[in-house]
């Protein structure tokens, strides 16, 4: 047994980068814990008990490393290749990593999970190309998993490589059928030896054509496996830093929150304990570290006061969705695949009103529908992935708008808001959205420096004065004629997304309401009108202009109706000054936030589209009435 470059002759060359390891080096140890922890619960074994994954670091003398000779001598010949051929980036490469293997000692991550049939298949390595074991070991661009399941990519995988300085695993194993074996795989680049044969990018530490050794890897001083289940070596460890354990741990919390919450995971990062008992005090530990919508998270799974539904898409209850409305939660949901890892968080809910929730993609068969969407890194859900399959991306679309209804109907009913009158406003038709088909639309993080131009503060004026309908319908529509600022000075949108009230009295301020900005006295009375229910929504055309489009599809014939628009802010709601409004190319009379004096025919969806004095993102309530 060693290291083995397989000799390819006339096949494909393979430089030193590998696009699956680059996609988790920007952020290499969250990419571990997802991959590694999600892996683990799909091989649960006892489904009554909880998995359990272990990281544990520790050094051990460098010449213990399997191979360690042979490996060297392989870098070093790569080197050389790569120096003759001015291959500036491979050059960089080996002068860090040859002195690793030169260095006295050597960093070792192991990663080991309990209570999981371990990688099934390397004593059929050789003929059984579709097992765990050599699709983890020997395949690439595959995985042990059905299409649709997490993992189906199998570039997962490559999270380890991306956490090795040398880019070198070894896997070892004692499975469910009492088979042990462990093999190691170091990539690397292609290189021609001394007599110009091509050797392959991708070295196994193995026994003859590159099949499993059959025991276990004994490394570690003290350690051997006694139950079932797979270790991994992960060789020169990024792990320089003792940031590496908080960071592993907050991602744990941030990922697994879920499984390790209802007792389905527990994970042990060298002496700290993650699981149903510890993770209150953690989340409290962590709460500056982790995300701020995990904290609400959790608040979702224990508080009482949450508003539970439980929903039947392809099975009887396949989706349970939780949803806590209170002050300072950051209107996100977090989309979960059962029993395990959170894939994203959902928003384009509502731009203000603070509420959180927890959506569980219980039921197998919508698991394995949504999990197909997933992207290769499972943090979000693209519709393009079943561009192949027309059927099946048609019932995903049709699953994911229910999703979507389903989460802004019971969102609406905590609210308490009436959904043929007032709105919250469609802030995924102006944000992106994970579960949005339209995905070449959506922002991306980009290494550029964008230029902000300064941006207006705009006065509102305090809604306090307005008249709510009576019981019949009716109601005054009052306060048209008032100045903005009028009532406390100009609205200051904060970090958190809602519009403050700045002390002091604003630009064009009068003793009294209904004033116009030169103090001639009021600029118009109230009117007396009655609400007409209708369905309203609105999209954002110029955010920096105020310019929206409003469509309302009355229940019911207007004439001579009017529309009542405030800006909505978390704890009050401000009148919005309205600069223009237009229908049909007809400008319409504006008085302050009501706009005056058009005609729809009922179940006919009609276009206004306004400007108003504010240059960002605000949520809009709308109101119709007839006269």
């Amino acid at each position: 047994m060693d290291w083995t470059f397989p000799i390819s002759n006339g096949g494909q060359f393979h430089g030193i980068g590998d696009s699956g390891i680059d996609l988790f080096r920007g952020d290499p140890i969250k990419g571990l814990t997802r991959e590694i922890c999600q892996n683990s619960i799909d091989a649960r074994a006892d489904q009554g008990k909880p998995v359990r994954v272990e990281f544990e670091s520790f050094t051990v003398p460098t010449d213990k490393l399997p191979g360690k000779v042979t490996l060297l001598e392989n870098y070093e010949q790569a080197a050389r290749f790569c120096h003759t051929q001015n291959f500036s980036k491979a050059d960089k490469y080996f002068k860090r990593t040859i002195p690793i293997l030169k260095d006295p000692e050597i960093q070792v991550l192991r990663i080991s999970d309990y209570n999981t049939t371990g990688l099934t298949g390397a004593d059929k390595a050789g003929t059984d190309f579709s097992s765990p074991w050599f699709r983890l070991v020997r395949s690439v661009g595959s995985s042990d998993k059905s299409e649709g399941s997490i993992g189906a990519f199998g570039s997962g995988k490559q999270a380890c490589y991306s956490c090795s300085k040398l880019q070198t695993v070894f896997y070892s194993t004692f499975d469910n059928k009492k088979v042990e074996a462990y093999q190691g795989v170091s990539k690397l680049i292609c290189f021609l030896d001394d007599d110009s044969n091509l050797h392959s990018d991708i070295g196994y530490f193995s026994e003859e054509n590159s099949m499993p050794i059959c025991q276990q890897l004994e490394i570690e001083d003290g350690f051997k496996r006694t139950e079932t289940g797979t270790d991994i070596y992960i060789i020169a460890f990024k792990g320089d830093s003792p940031d590496w354990k908080k960071e592993l741990i907050a991602s744990v919390l941030d990922g697994f929150f879920y499984a390790v919450k209802e007792g389905h995971l527990i994970v042990k990062v060298e002496d700290s304990t993650i699981d149903k008992e510890s993770i209150h005090d953690l989340i409290e530990e962590y709460q500056s570290t982790i995300s701020p919508y995990t904290y609400d998270y959790y608040r979702v799974l224990t508080e009482s006061d949450v508003e539970e539904r439980q929903y039947s898409y392809l099975e009887k209850n396949d989706i349970v969705l939780r949803m806590l409305m209170k002050p300072d939660l950051h209107r996100r949901i977090a989309i979960i695949r059962y029993p395990g890892m959170k894939v994203f968080d959902k928003g384009g809910i509502s731009a203000t009103v603070p509420f959180s929730g927890v959506c569980v993609i219980k039921g197998k068969e919508i698991s394995t529908l949504f999990g197909g969407l997933e992207n290769i890194q499972h943090n979000a859900w693209e519709l393009s992935r079943y561009s192949d399959d027309p059927q099946t991306k048609k019932k995903a679309d049709q699953k994911i708008k229910r999703l979507n209804k389903d989460i802004k109907t019971l969102f609406n009913e905590m609210k308490g808001q009436d959904t043929e009158g007032e709105i919250d406003p469609e802030v995924g038709d102006c944000l992106p959205d994970p579960m949005s088909e339209k995905e070449e639309t959506q922002e991306s993080i980009k290494n550029e420096v964008s230029v902000i131009k300064e941006r207006k503060v705009a006065d509102v004026a305090s809604s306090s004065n307005y008249k709510t309908p009576d019981e019949d319908g009716s109601g005054d529509i009052s306060g048209e004629g008032e100045t903005p600022g009028s009532t406390g000075g100009p609205g200051i949108r904060n970090g958190k997304g809602h519009v403050e009230q700045k002390s002091g009295t604003g630009a064009g301020n009068q003793s009294g309401n209904n004033q116009d900005p030169s103090g001639s006295g009021i600029t118009s009375g109230s009117q007396k009108g009655k609400r007409i229910p209708a369905k309203i929504r609105y999209m954002a055309v110029d955010v920096e202009k105020g310019i929206y489009k409003i469509y309302i599809t009355p229940k019911q014939n207007i004439t001579n109706g009017s529309m009542v628009i405030y800006m909505s802010a978390e704890t009050d709601r401000y009148k919005a000054d309205i600069i223009s409004a237009m229908m049909n190319g007809r400008k319409l009379d504006i008085s302050g936030n009501v706009i005056n004096g058009f005609d729809v025919v009922a179940d006919v969806k009609a276009e206004i589209m306004i400007s108003i004095n504010y240059s960002d993102i605000c949520s809009l309530e709308v109101s119709v009435y007839g006269h």
